[in-house]
């Protein structure tokens, strides 16, 4: 992936915004949202990378992109609500855009009363993703997406058929 330098916006009313990834390993998901965060940058957003762990092979095109990284250091997924809600708190973005569940969720439920807007985004189909996991794991799936997409601004299917199922 081929980056121009981003040129950081002068003032301070650029409009932040936060993407929350488990890391850059370098999935779909991972180079759509890089994509995403580097390309608004040029428009004058100030978008900043969350990341669960900073680690994997796009780490250096974020690098490169000029993109501020956050390394939450969460062990577990669990581990990424509290220092997402502080950095939240700290921060204060325009729009928080986490991906890939269950990392949709944490986010949301991180955000509460923050006043921060979660626009959630799903890059696969969730239900075809998660077929092979075992009935409780799908139970958690459906239950914790119940209670927290409709908490979210909007929610984002990279397909009419992906939102359907969802």
């Amino acid at each position: 992936m081929k980056h121009m330098p981003i040129t950081q916006p002068d003032t301070a009313s650029a409009p932040k915004l936060a993407f929350v990834l488990p890391d850059l390993r370098g999935g779909g998901a991972e180079r759509v949202m890089l994509t995403l965060a580097t390309e608004l940058a040029h428009f004058g957003y100030a978008p900043h990378l969350i990341l669960a762990n900073a680690r994997g092979a796009l780490m250096d095109d974020a690098s490169r992109a000029g993109l501020p990284i956050t390394d939450l250091k969460a062990r577990r997924f669990r581990g990424v609500a509290a220092p997402l809600r502080k950095w939240l708190h700290k921060h204060r973005p325009s729009a928080l855009m986490p991906a890939m569940w269950p990392l949709t969720s944490i986010a949301v439920w991180a955000a509460r009363g923050t006043g921060v807007p979660v626009i959630t985004t799903d890059h696969a189909t969730l239900s075809d993703q998660y077929a092979t996991k075992g009935p409780l794991h799908r139970l958690a799936q459906r239950t914790s997406i119940r209670a927290t997409y409709p908490r979210a601004r909007a929610n984002v299917s990279v397909s009419a058929g992906s939102a359907r199922d969802l």
